[in-house]
């Protein structure tokens, strides 16, 4: 089965076999740059990762649960080799360990634990805010089938816009997008792994991007805006 052949077909063999071999590859890169706070998803839950980073280049940081109100929960040995990042929670018995995009906007990895083992993504908070940034729920339909997707958008300091795509059902998180074109209302967006591209606009209240997804054959994929907090 081919992805470029069937349109809802957002998880191939070839990007599982990439985010396999993130971190080892990571560790060769050039250093990123990180530092600020990060937004993720662990399943339904929301985390928040904030980092900082010392005079003398030492990276802390904790990670947040706002749903529950835990905050300013500290991790410890947050280490960061080439593009691989890691770090520990010895209270929770839990590591993250990982790669940051040569953007330092995302950050892939997976969080282990004694009770679970998941991929736990986090992108950058919005630095220099556009309507189009933020995080964006959808889902993608035929007569058979229903995919939820989510889009993450955010943007840095100059006003680049970066964003990753999740295909909730078929567990395939933070495909990156490329080639992101933002002019006034209209907002487009390819995705490499899967062939697939999204064309559209905001509507006029900023809630809402209406558009299509082609992986070859177009389908209308409506995406809404979703508060912080999911």
């Amino acid at each position: 089965m081919k992805a470029a052949l069937v349109f809802f077909l957002l998880a191939t063999p070839a990007f599982a076999q990439n985010k396999q071999a993130d971190t080892s590859v990571a560790i060769a890169q050039q250093q990123p740059s990180i530092d600020g706070d990060y937004s993720g998803f662990l399943g339904p839950l929301h985390f928040e990762l904030p980092l900082t980073r010392s005079a003398e280049g030492v990276l802390s940081g904790s990670l947040d649960d706002p749903d529950e109100g835990i905050l300013g929960r500290a991790y410890a040995d947050f280490h960061l080799e080439g593009a691989a990042l890691g770090f520990s929670g010895p209270s929770a018995h839990a590591t993250w360990n990982g790669s940051v995009s040569s953007s330092g906007i995302f950050l892939k990895g997976t969080w282990r634990s004694q009770r679970m083992t998941l991929p736990l993504n986090f992108t950058h908070d919005a630095i220099n805010p556009s309507p189009f940034d933020g995080t964006w729920l959808g889902t993608l339909r035929s007569r058979t089938v229903s995919l939820r997707i989510r889009l993450q958008v955010t943007s840095d300091r100059a006003g680049r816009e970066f964003c990753t795509l999740d295909s909730l059902d078929q567990n395939s998180l933070g495909m990156e997008c490329t080639e992101i074109v933002e002019k006034k209302n209209d907002f487009s967006f390819n995705v490499p792994a899967v062939h697939g591209q999204w064309n559209g606009r905001l509507s006029e209240d900023g809630k809402t991007l209406v558009g299509d997804w082609s992986q070859g054959l177009p389908v209308v994929l409506i995406l809404k805006k979703q508060p912080r907090l999911l």
